[in-house]
């Protein structure tokens, strides 16, 4: 395990630094850095069962689920008789969790497989998935559905520690939510020590005091803490359902309210070209209030590889980074290539599709004025 944890981060250096260039330099030494942090841990330790140094993380079960990934091309021809070849069986790609969601390395030069699937799947580390359909977006994003060809041993990477249903503080005097105490398991501690965890300030977005969450974060890096799943209480569930049966009249109402505390020039929309970045669980909502103004939206998450990423950016009008989903390693890139080709980025700190819109119009309307 120890070998094959070293060759997967040898891998990562290569790719880092193959795309190292005078502008991003700091950043990608940076990333070098961490992985080098994590080989200088993974070699002080020794052999031992992962399954008991990570005791306090509860598993849990979920049902089949769909993805995003592409499925083999079939060489079957549909005319073939029973004497035939025996067609064979689908591409089976090993899947590596991360922190948040996971990685087929040897799918389209490393595909991102996002959190909800994971846990829908029951996919752990060291499964392989295969490809059993795919679906088509109209911004040209594909959606596939995925099964399980072959379980893994069924156990976490060495250095990846996950608690479930852990309570979120506020904590006044840091300005911070914090994690100290699981609901399932009391308090967190490190050895006999009580411990105390820092959420990052991206994943806090609408986050409440005593909010159930589950957190990842890298063993002996205490700073890599990031929140993976928030689980909904019987009080959001029955203000959603609240929310569902609100009269029609009254949500129209409160839309044109709306629209005229943020009036747009919606004329400086249309026929525009935009790549949204981040907050792929609102897709609907975007493609939705984009193609009303007569806008072409292409929404990616962030984790594409570069080549991908540029098709996107360099066809677009604007690239608008959603930051409290995405994080500096999906913006980062748009950023660079938006420098690269010329295109104007922006990253937002709101995912509302209405806010977006708004600073949308506030970069062309800054290029009307400079052309002027």
């Amino acid at each position: 395990m120890k070998q094959l944890l070293f060759t997967m981060i040898q891998g990562e250096l290569k790719k880092i630094a193959a795309h190292i260039t005078p502008d991003n330099i700091e950043s990608q030494l940076t990333a070098m850095e961490q992985y080098m942090d994590i080989l200088r841990i993974v070699s002080a330790i020794p052999p031992y069962d992962i399954g008991e140094s990570t005791a306090k993380i509860s598993s849990l079960s979920f049902d089949a689920a769909e993805t995003r990934a592409e499925p083999p091309a079939s060489s079957e021809s549909d005319n073939e008789t029973p004497e035939s070849k025996p067609a064979a069986e689908p591409a089976a790609y090993t899947f590596e969790r991360k922190l948040v969601g996971g990685r087929l390395p040897e799918l389209d030069d490393g595909y991102h497989v996002n959190e909800r699937i994971v846990r829908k799947l029951g996919i752990q580390h060291g499964d392989k998935l295969a490809v059993e359909g795919t679906e088509h977006f109209s911004d040209g994003g594909k959606h596939y559905i995925f099964k399980i060809a072959e379980k893994g041993a069924g156990k976490e990477p060495p250095n990846r520690i996950q608690l479930n249903y852990c309570i979120a503080e506020w904590d006044a005097e840091h300005h911070k939510f914090v994690i100290r105490r699981s609901a399932i398991g009391g308090m967190i501690k490190l050895g006999d020590e009580p411990l105390s965890l820092h959420l990052n300030e991206q994943d806090c977005e609408g986050m409440e005091d005593g909010e159930l969450i589950d957190i990842a974060f890298y063993e002996e890096r205490l700073d890599t803490v990031r929140v993976i799943w928030k689980h909904k209480t019987k009080n959001e569930n029955q203000s959603q359902e609240t929310a569902n049966h609100k009269p029609k009249q009254r949500a129209a109402e409160e839309t044109e309210e709306d629209e005229k505390k943020f009036p747009i020039d919606y004329s400086l929309l249309e026929g525009k070209t935009i790549t949204l970045i981040g907050a792929e669980a609102f897709r609907l909502r975007y493609q939705q209030a984009f193609h009303e103004v007569g806008m072409t939206l292409y929404h990616i998450t962030g984790d594409e590889n570069k080549r991908r990423m540029e098709k996107y950016i360099r066809s677009s009008d604007v690239v608008v980074a959603v930051v409290p989903y995405v994080g500096h390693n999906g913006s980062a890139p748009g950023n660079e290539l938006c420098k690269t080709h010329n295109v104007p980025f922006v990253a937002s700190k709101r995912s509302g599709a209405q806010q977006i819109l708004l600073e949308i119009e506030q970069v062309f309307k800054r290029r009307l004025s400079q052309a002027q």
